[in-house]
Formats: structure tokens, C-alpha cells, sequence
């Protein structure tokens, strides 16, 4: 919710896979609208949100909390990183976008690196 309107999900979610086939993550598709819920008016603003899957991000944190002695776990399944963009009215969907391509790309989820 914020002040000008609500992001609804529109109830998509695809898993990602890294170049291995294996499932590392969800991206959730919301559309926006303006106004109050449930009379908004949607508008043509989406977001992909992606996170880890609860597996990927035990077996990073795992990892991760091994090779930092001293430090605290960090808990991956609390971080999404969001792509907001206004859809083309041509827009049919099938582009990947630059966060599909980063998380296609990984091999590894000790590459992830997220501030403390």
C-alpha cells in the first residue's frame, strides 16, 4: 500500500531455474492501481519480485555462514529484489528481462552477495 495506490499480485509465479536445472527461486508478478483497494484503477506499472527458495537460501546461508566465522546467519528467504516498469501496450511478455538472465546465470548461490 503507499499513498497514491496498492500493488495487487496477479496471482503468476515462476519458478527459476539456475543453468544446472535447478530450482533457486519464485518470481511473483504484481500489477498497480491507483486509488484504494478493491476499487483501484489498474494501470499499465508491473513488478517482478524474485526471491530464493526456501532450500536455495538454507543451503546459501549454510554455506555462506561457514566461510564468515563469528558472524550471524543470514536469512536469504527475507530478501526479494523487485524490477518495476510500465508495459507497452505491444508488450507481449516474451523478453527476457535483466534480472531473468542474472538469475538463469547462476551457478552458484555464494555468488549472491546482500548487505548485513
Amino acid at each position: 500500500m503507499t499513498s497514491n495506490g496498492y500493488w495487487q499480485p496477479i496471482g503468476i509465479e515462476e519458478p527459476v531455474m539456475n543453468s544446472s536445472g535447478n530450482n533457486v527461486g519464485i518470481k511473483k508478478y504484481f500489477v498497480f492501481f491507483v486509488g484504494e483497494a478493491p476499487s483501484g484503477i489498474k494501470t499499465n506499472w508491473t513488478m517482478q519480485e524474485y526471491g530464493l527458495s526456501d532450500s536455495a537460501a538454507s543451503t546459501s546461508t549454510t554455506r555462506s555462514s561457514s566461510k564468515r566465522r563469528g558472524h550471524s546467519k543470514i536469512d536469504y528467504s527475507n530478501w526479494v529484489i523487485c524490477r518495476v516498469y510500465e508495459r507497452d501496450e505491444d508488450d507481449d511478455g516474451t523478453e527476457l528481462s535483466c534480472l531473468d538472465e542474472v538469475f538463469l546465470s547462476l551457478d552458484d548461490l555464494d555468488e549472491i552477495s546482500l548487505p548485513n
